[in-house]
């Protein structure tokens, strides 16, 4: 069976060229973490593995490679205790191994999770890349390339992962958890998908940089959607809910979703983005006005269009939410700014309680009218 890809239909053809005429020995395939850089890694690696070239999916090496047991395509990462790959499996399993002819074809592959190396690991496979043998090719894995030695990055051949449309990352949800998984859990992650609302899919996008290996996780390992809810109701509650309100109520949603809350501050950040949209049209409307004859005055700068939204299907309540509290563009800035230091402070071990409760307070001051100056 073929191994497929969705998305990244310009690196897949470069790949194409690249295998008919090798630019080289050693490639690094770059990209944020579930970008795909391992799946197209192994694409790769059937297609120079197969036969006829092409990752036909009949022949006995992809077979062999579907089933992750071909002896001629290798993986590295990190020990399980650890989170690197240590210098000694360098040498042994890696420039020691790389030595020996392939056993089923013509090529030998290696998939080496570099962001697993240090700068000793690095140095211990470097000459390796500097002569490899003729039938090895070696990908390395890395999230940001100029973490890796220059001497490194030299000697191969880069690849950045390509970013996917919305289309393909729904595609990829309904797909990605078949391998090594289950039909019925791909199933149940494609209906976690589909039951999110546009706002929801649209802000997981934004949050991952359409990341489908990201976002399989937030949907299937937590309630996002309840967590996505309660973090909704907190953002009313700051502006126009009660003191007791916000200390109990709001207050017990960030303690019952602790472990979730990062993704608590992501949200309520994405919301005050959408909420600085209607504060930076009046103000610059504001500006525009200022001296124009009153017939003129309805040649007002429009709304931002619902593209401009995270959560566009909310655009009417954040609209009268703003209306009713008139915050400016500087003050909603303030209040972004105080969700990164709260999550900054209780990550250094402040007390979760005194930190949220302060936040809390402090982002109602900013927000509301009860600010004072």
């Amino acid at each position: 069976m073929a191994t497929r890809m969705i998305g990244q239909a310009g690196n897949l053809a470069r790949l194409r060229q690249w295998r008919d005429s090798m630019p080289g020995n050693s490639y690094i395939f770059a990209g944020a973490k579930g970008s795909g850089r391992r799946s197209l890694a192994r694409v790769w690696a059937q297609q120079l593995l197969c036969e006829d070239g092409t990752g036909c999916g009949r022949c006995r090496s992809c077979r062999l490679h579907y089933r992750f047991s071909h002896p001629d395509c290798t993986v590295f990462e990190a020990d399980p205790d650890s989170s690197l790959i240590p210098v000694a499996r360098v040498r042994s399993e890696i420039s020691g191994d790389i030595l020996t002819l392939p056993t089923v074809g013509e090529r030998r592959v290696f998939i080496i999770d570099a962001d697993a190396l240090n700068e000793a690991g690095q140095n211990a496979l470097l000459k390796t890349l500097e002569e490899p043998p003729v039938w090895a090719v070696i990908i390395l894995i890395v999230t940001v390339p100029e973490r890796l030695l220059p001497t490194i990055r030299s000697r191969c051949v880069l690849l950045r992962m390509e970013p996917y449309t919305a289309a393909e990352v729904e595609a990829i949800v309904a797909t990605l958890p078949t391998e090594g998984g289950t039909k019925e859990r791909a199933t149940d992650t494609t209906q976690l998908w589909r039951r999110l609302d546009a706002g929801q899919r649209k802000f997981l996008l934004n949050l991952t940089d359409n990341s489908p290996g990201q976002i399989i996780p937030l949907i299937t390992d937590g309630d996002f959607g309840a967590i996505y809810n309660g973090t909704r109701d907190v953002f009313r509650t700051l502006l126009t809910g009660g003191l007791t309100d916000l200390l109990v109520d709001c207050a017990a949603f960030f303690k019952e979703q602790r472990d979730s809350l990062s993704l608590i501050f992501q949200l309520l950040a994405a919301r005050l983005r959408d909420f600085m949209l209607f504060a930076a049209v009046a103000e610059r409307t504001a500006s525009e006005e200022q001296g124009m004859p009153a017939a003129d005055t309805a040649a007002r700068t429009p709304l931002p269009a619902d593209k401009d939204f995270i959560f566009a299907r909310e655009r009417d309540e954040m609209q009268r939410l703003w209306e009713k509290q008139r915050s400016s563009t500087l003050r909603i800035g303030r209040a972004l700014s105080l969700l990164n230091k709260a999550e900054t402070a209780i990550a250094n071990n402040a007390g979760f309680d005194i930190a949220i409760s302060n936040l809390l307070l402090q982002l109602r001051k900013e927000l509301t009218n009860a600010h004072s100056g």
